[in-house]
C-alpha cells in the first residue's frame, strides 16, 4: 500500500476526536491521529479554501490562542516503521515561521524536542528543511518570498530515511528544493519514521492562527500513489439513501441511512444495530457533483461503533460498485465506548483506478462478523 492516510477534517466535531483513544486499537488504517498537544486552542474550524464540499460543510483544523504565547499540534502515527514518506497538506498561517511539519521516530520523545526533522517557512517566506538532531539545514528554497502569510499554500515533502538519503520539497505543485546524500535520521539508532505532527510544536505569539486542511500521507511502496500526489482535495460524502442491503435495525430514524447520516456521530440518539452474524447495511452517498477530479487516489469509509455486550463480534467496512464488493479488514468494537475506525480502498472493487462515475455510483457499507 502506498497511500497510507488522507483527511479533510469534515468528520470531526472537535479535536478531541483526533486524540489518543479515538480510533479502534485494531483499526486496519496504516496511520491514525493519536495525540493533540493543546496548550493553545486546536479547533475544528469552518475556515477553508481549497475544498468545496458536496455536503455543504467544509472544515479545517485550526491552531490558535488569543490569550498569550502558545504551542499546539496534532500527531499522526504510522502503524509500521516507514523509510520513505510523502506528506502533503494545504496551510494558511497568519505569520511566517510559525507552522511546522515534524517527523520523528521511536526515540524522538516529544515532537517539541530536538530529535526531529522539521519543515517550515522562514521569515523570508522560504521553505526550510532541517535535521534538528544534527543542527543541519538540509534545504532552503531558492529565491525571495514564495510562502506568504495569510495565503493558502499546498506544501509537500518527500523524504527517505538514512545517513546518506534524499529529500524534496514542493510548494503549490512546484519543486522548490531538493537534496541527496544527507542525514535525514531523526534519531541515529532508529530504523525509520513512525510519527509526524502538524501545527505549532514551538512557542508562538498570541493571536496567531494556523489553518491546515486536505492532508495526505504516502510511502513509496507498490506501483500507484507512491510519489507526490500534488495539491489534492479531500471530499467527505455522507449517506443519502438506503443501498441494496439493509439488515441492521435503525433506532431514532425511520430509514437506516437516516440513522447514520449525521456528520458527527450523536451517540445513542440515532444508530443502526444488529445481533446477527453476517448482517450487512449499505448506503448510497452524496455524489461529488460538479467537481470532476482528474485523478481519484482512494476512498476511505469511516464509522463509529460500540458493542453492547462482551462478545467476540467484529465488523468490517466495504464498498460496492457495479455489483462488485471490496471488503476491508475486521475491526473489534469496544464495550460501552464509541470508537472511530477507517478503511482505505486505494482501488475500486474491481481492482482498477477510481473514477468519478465509480464514486457517484458506489455504496458504502458495514458488515457484522
Amino acid at each position: 500500500m502506498a497511500l497510507l492516510f488522507m483527511d479533510g477534517f469534515e468528520q470531526y466535531s472537535a479535536v478531541s476526536q483526533l486524540a489518543s483513544g479515538s480510533y479502534l486499537g485494531t483499526s486496519p488504517m496504516p496511520a491514525l491521529w493519536g495525540y493533540v498537544q493543546n496548550s493553545g486552542q486546536a479547533l475544528i474550524d469552518n475556515t477553508v479554501y481549497r475544498t468545496v464540499q458536496p455536503s455543504g460543510s467544509a472544515k479545517s483544523i485550526r491552531f490558535y490562542y488569543s490569550g498569550s504565547s502558545w504551542s499546539s499540534y496534532a500527531t499522526l502515527y504510522t502503524r509500521a516503521v516507514e523509510t520513505d514518506l510523502i506528506v502533503g497538506f494545504v496551510v494558511n498561517s497568519s505569520s511566517l515561521d510559525a507552522w511546522r511539519l515534524r517527523l520523528g521516530s521511536a526515540n524522538t520523545g516529544s515532537l517539541q524536542g530536538t530529535n526531529v526533522i522539521t519543515l517550515r517557512a522562514n521569515t523570508s517566506g522560504q521553505l526550510v528543511l532541517e535535521n534538528n538532531r544534527t543542527a543541519a539545514n538540509l534545504i532552503t528554497s531558492a529565491g525571495g518570498q514564495s510562502f506568504y502569510s495569510g495565503v493558502w499554500h499546498y506544501v509537500e515533502l518527500k523524504i527517505s530515511w538514512g545517513a546518506s538519503a534524499s529529500a524534496e520539497i514542493r510548494l503549490d505543485g512546484l519543486t522548490v528544493g531538493s537534496v541527496s546524500g544527507v542525514d535525514t535520521r531523526s534519531h541515529a539508532s532508529d530504523p525509520g519514521y513512525n510519527q509526524l505532527c502538524i501545527g505549532a510544536p514551538i512557542t508562538v505569539a498570541s493571536g496567531m492562527a494556523i489553518y491546515i486542511d486536505d492532508f495526505y500521507l504516502c510511502n513509496t511502496s507498490g506501483t500507484t500513489n507512491n510519489n507526490f500526489l500534488g495539491p489534492v482535495s479531500v471530499y467527505t460524502l455522507y449517506p443519502t439513501s438506503n443501498g441494496a442491503i439493509n439488515q441492521f435495525t435503525p433506532t431514532g430514524a425511520v430509514n437506516n441511512w437516516e440513522a447514520v447520516k449525521e456528520q458527527n456521530h450523536d451517540s445513542n440518539a440515532t444508530y443502526v444495530a444488529s445481533s446477527s452474524p453476517n448482517a450487512s447495511d449499505r448506503y448510497n452517498v452524496t455524489d461529488i457533483g460538479a467537481v470532476s477530479p482528474s485523478t481519484i487516489y482512494g476512498v476511505t469509509v469511516n464509522s463509529w461503533s460500540i458493542k453492547m455486550e462482551a462478545s467476540g463480534r467484529q465488523i468490517r467496512h466495504n464498498v460496492t460498485v457495479g455489483g462488485n464488493t471490496a471488503n476491508g479488514s475486521a475491526v473489534t468494537p469496544t464495550v460501552g465506548t464509541y470508537m472511530h475506525a477507517q478503511e482505505l480502498f486505494a482501488t475500486n472493487p474491481s481492482g482498477g483506478s477510481w473514477t468519478k462515475a465509480d464514486v457517484d455510483a458506489m455504496e458504502i457499507g458495514i458488515e457484522g462478523l
